[in-house]
């Protein structure tokens, strides 16, 4: 638990893009946890489950680091000096011969201070300057949202893509990004945006070839699943079977099954 309670904190979009993500009761547990741990420093993992939790998880390290950046800012800074004592060292004694040099009272204090503005470069260097999330910490953030359960997205992406596993074409578009330099996009981008990224670059990493197992006179066409019998066209569950043969239609009792209707 965090010593320092604090009257504020940075919220990122990031955070909020990931709260969005979630059912709305999960968005307000998620959101009160986050804001408890940053400004007082309370443990929430009993708090959370689920994707609420990882989600926390993942906003986590950049509140601490910023929280220790806070600490460190406020351990640093000029000391202190009493009135009467700077105007005694600042006025010079009346005996005092010309030549003699004034003493350099802010010797002990300019050390302290490129002390600590040296700390504070470094704090800078590895945590300021730092993205506010990395590309595989969005892209997990992405990842979760695109599977979870009911989501419309997810369900519609897969029957209009001839898509059967979207973990694995998710995993395809994140090679995708990394072969193609896409991570700085994606990192800066909304998550409507790269929803948007996905579906309209999904021809350039995935085959649905590669999920979808075809048989004699069935194809592929607008991200459906087709077969011909005779004049006629009938579309196929993505999970069935290839179809045996031309002599094979859909069993009306069994939809998922091929049925024999040859002589």
């Amino acid at each position: 638990m965090l010593q320092m309670k604090r009257d504020s904190f940075i919220f990122y979009r990031s955070f909020l893009e990931a709260i969005k993500a979630l059912p709305e009761a999960e968005q307000t547990q998620l959101l009160i946890a986050l804001i408890d741990y940053a400004l007082n420093g309370e443990e929430v993992d009993s708090k959370l489950s689920g994707y609420a939790l990882g989600y926390f998880a993942l906003m986590k390290p950049q509140i601490d680091a910023n929280n220790k950046k806070f600490k460190n800012g406020k351990k640093g800074g000029r000391p202190k000096i009493k009135e009467n004592q700077e105007i005694t060292e600042n006025k010079p004694k009346e005996n005092q011969e010309i030549t003699e040099s004034e003493p350099n009272v802010n010797d002990n204090v300019n050390d302290n201070d490129n002390e600590n503005e040296n700390e504070n470069d470094k704090e800078k260097n590895s945590l300021g300057i730092k993205k506010e999330i990395s590309f595989s910490e969005k892209f997990a953030l992405f990842k979760t949202e695109a599977l979870r359960p009911n989501n419309p997205w997810g369900k519609t992406i897969k029957k209009n893509n001839c898509i059967l596993d979207l973990g694995k074409v998710l995993d395809q578009f994140y090679d995708w990004l990394i072969e193609t330099g896409g991570e700085a996009k994606f990192i800066n981008n909304d998550l409507n945006s790269n929803k948007g990224w996905f579906k309209n670059a999904l021809d350039r990493f995935y085959d649905p070839k590669s999920q979808i197992t075809i048989g004699p006179t069935e194809y592929l066409r607008d991200g459906k699943r087709y077969f011909r019998h005779y004049a006629n066209e009938f579309e196929v569950p993505l999970s069935m079977p290839p179809r045996p043969g031309v002599d094979y239609i859909i069993d009306k009792e069994h939809s998922n099954r091929w049925k024999y209707v040859g002589f």
